[in-house]
């Protein structure tokens, strides 16, 4: 019975990866297996945004479902499911985004500190039961996210990152998306008020 093995010459997707930034960026690839310090330049800065992006993703779910358990209103059952859409998506960019960041060859955030650290968003600092104010709060923090992922989509841009540039432009959208729906819920409180 014949063994096949594949090709030892064959490169993985990693090194060609690195081999399209090194002659982007003319940074030659130091290949350290399992090492941030190994990634070109502007793939390190694009990993370290990315990081960042992730953090401040996480730390919205995080503070989006402190929201949703704790509102109190006659429309519990309809801000409560809008608000659970909106973290399963949190959590599903979230793995998407980390996953990019190892696709760089970069470490994904691994601790609570370290999102803590990283995140633009800003925690909470007391119970809020108030849709109305959540609102507020969370259209100013989705605002946050898609200014990060346009950052991070210029960055990658520079470089012709293909990867990032996809995977940051569906966030942006999809961030947008969320946004454009908060505002249109924070406008109408702003209508109803003046009637």
């Amino acid at each position: 019975m014949v063994k096949l093995q594949p090709p030892s010459s064959s490169p993985s997707i990693d090194d060609i990866i690195a081999q399209s930034f090194d002659k982007l960026s003319g940074t030659p690839n130091s290949k350290t297996k399992d090492s941030s310090s190994s990634l070109p330049g502007p793939s390190s800065e694009i990993a370290d945004h990315l990081n960042k992006l992730a953090a401040s993703i996480d730390a919205l779910c995080v503070k989006t479902r402190g929201f949703t358990y704790n509102i109190v209103s006659e429309n519990f059952y309809e801000y409560h499911s809008f608000l659970n859409l909106t973290i399963a998506y949190l959590k599903d960019a979230s793995y998407h985004v980390s996953e990019r960041v190892r696709a760089l060859r970069g470490f994904a955030n691994y601790s609570l500190k370290t999102i803590s650290e990283l995140s633009a968003i800003a925690d909470e600092s007391s119970v809020i039961t108030d849709y109305d104010q959540m609102t507020r709060i969370l259209l100013k923090d989705y605002e946050t996210l898609s200014d990060l992922a346009r950052d991070g989509f210029q960055m990658a841009t520079k470089v012709v990152d293909a990867g990032t540039i996809a995977l940051l432009t569906g966030v942006a959208c999809k961030v947008e998306h969320y946004a454009w729906e908060i505002r249109t819920m924070v406008e109408a409180d702003k209508d109803y008020e003046g009637s």
